[in-house]
């Protein structure tokens, strides 16, 4: 009796146990796209727009493990980094035209972008939706020989020649994104983010007029223009990331 009553249990058991354990091997050998601690990625995005390859750096580090143990749910420190410079190889006259004669002279210019935010993201085996803020801060220079001939000051009762010797501006906020991502594997993913943003922008120009007097000396009149705006901005493509896992 009793070894009748003990194959009946193990009859009733088999199924559960080999259900059980298949799930368990399912488990192991599922692929896990979000595991790694480490991410960094380049905007590619200029690359679509015939302007070479991305300038803007991003690495991401995961934080709050312990708090966050779910592998299809987790939150990153991220930190972004680009900018730009150029350099003209000639002055050469663009074109002119009647009472004002324009010039693009050598000119320089220059830009650098930084942040920090957080981030947070959730799993969908390939696919991954993330959302999150960070603040940052950006500073442009633009050096440069435009000017036109014909610029009338009132103030002078004068005609003169203006140039723009140099703009400079400092931009700082916050920015809210949010995108989607698709693993190929665990170490390599493409992203889409968009994000809006809100800041400050302190603006400085300086710029001198030239002119000749009544005694036909040449004189010249040095000023600068300083200028503050809140900025706002909708990004629907605020970069496109390719990124790798370690």
């Amino acid at each position: 009796m009793k070894q009748i009553l003990t194959i009946g249990i193990l009859c009733f058991l088999a199924p559960r146990l080999s259900a059980q354990t298949t799930n368990e091997k399912q488990v192991k050998n599922e692929v896990k796209y979000n595991q790694h601690e480490y991410e960094i990625g380049i905007d590619v995005k200029s690359i679509f727009s015939l302007q070479g390859i991305g300038s803007g750096l991003i690495f991401k580090k995961r934080i709050g493990e312990k708090k966050y143990i779910n592998v299809y749910e987790k939150r990153a420190l991220r930190l972004s980094l680009g900018g730009a410079f150029e350099v003209p190889t000639n002055a050469k006259v663009e074109g002119n035209s009647p009472g004002n004669d324009v010039r693009d002279l050598k000119s320089a210019r220059g830009s650098i972008l930084a942040g920090v935010g957080l981030e947070w993201q959730k799993q969908r085996e390939r696919i991954q939706f993330f959302y999150g803020g960070d603040c940052f801060a950006a500073y442009s220079t633009f050096g440069t020989g435009l000017y036109s001939s014909v610029v009338y000051i009132s103030d002078q009762n004068i005609t003169a020649n203006v140039y723009y010797d140099q703009t400079r501006s400092l931009t700082t906020g916050v920015n809210g994104f949010g995108g989607i991502r698709f693993f190929f594997s665990p170490r390599f993913s493409v992203s889409a983010e968009s994000g809006m943003l809100i800041g400050y922008r302190f603006g400085k120009t300086r710029f001198h007029y030239t002119y000749v007097d009544s005694n036909f000396s040449p004189q010249k009149i040095t000023r600068e223009e300083k200028a503050g705006s809140i900025v706002w901005q909708t990004q629907y493509l605020r970069s496109l990331y390719f990124s790798y896992y370690f």
